[in-house]
């Protein structure tokens, strides 16, 4: 009998576990070059990088049990990713990847996790302390090693949740946060999508943060999303044309010539 997976993201409340698992090296290209898995090419100093985190993919099956493995069907980071010239981040979510594949788990071929990584990883410790650990040491070391000054972070759906949480935690602050279509409001998600309880509720940073929604997204809706009445460098944009994980790539370009001017007059 087959089963249906259910999209997306759920939360957290955080287990102990004695090992936070490591995670790949994330891949960073300074322009048009991708330097794989090595983070090894110089950088020039004072420059600003485009970090993107993934999103959640189906970490649940049927909103019940843990998936086998979270497996993003449809990537949205990863395309973007692809498509800027500017320097840009591809940083690795814990679990999602083996030891050497590039890619998300859905298209390449991953056969085995790095050790540590049980379901609790893409489950009920997604958005834990010990996955923003990871990702913290992934992208600071990453921004030592080629001298970048400043960045900027860009999340699709729970890759939007975290690269909020991933903020916070910082001790050297972004210049700004985008998410597409983010899970912004993790207790109302699960609640609406009928998922295990979530306690967790985003900080209030003082930090520019854009919101892009997608017109016809039946996984994150606007309206139980919409933050933007918080605070006044916090804005939403609702995108038509657009789906939870479609479109994006069609807008692309107008949202980069914005951040790129958003940067240059930092």
């Amino acid at each position: 009998m087959g089963l249906t997976l259910v999209a997306c993201a759920p939360t957290t409340h955080t287990t102990p576990y004695a090992k936070t698992p490591p995670i790949p090296s994330s891949i960073i290209k300074l322009g048009n070059t991708p330097t794989n898995n090595s983070l090894s090419r110089q950088h020039p100093s004072n420059s600003s990088a485009w970090v993107f985190i993934e999103g959640d993919g189906t970490p649940w099956v049927l909103g019940r049990w843990p998936a086998q493995r979270p497996i993003v069907k449809k990537p949205v980071a990863y395309p973007l990713w692809q498509n800027t010239q500017a320097t840009a981040l591809y940083l690795k979510r814990p679990c999602y990847f083996d030891n050497t594949s590039l890619k998300p788990s859905d298209f390449s071929s991953v056969k085995t996790l790095p050790n540590h990584c049980t379901a609790n990883w893409w489950t009920t410790d997604i958005y834990s302390q010990g996955v923003i650990r990871a990702l913290k040491a992934e992208l600071e070391n990453a921004l030592q090693q080629h001298a970048i000054s400043h960045y900027i972070l860009i999340g699709h759906s729970g890759g939007g949740t975290l690269a909020t949480l991933l903020a916070d935690n910082m001790l050297h602050k972004p210049l700004l946060i985008i998410t597409l279509a983010g899970n912004l409001k993790p207790i109302q998600f699960n609640h609406i999508h009928q998922l295990p309880k979530s306690t967790l509720t985003l900080p209030l940073l003082n930090i520019p943060q854009w919101h892009y929604f997608a017109h016809q997204d039946d996984v994150i809706s606007y309206s139980a999303q919409n933050i933007c009445h918080i605070q006044t460098h916090v804005h939403c944009y609702n995108l038509t044309d657009t789906r939870h994980s479609d479109g994006w790539l069609m807008h692309w370009p107008a949202i980069k010539k914005k951040i790129q001017y958003f940067i240059d007059s930092q």
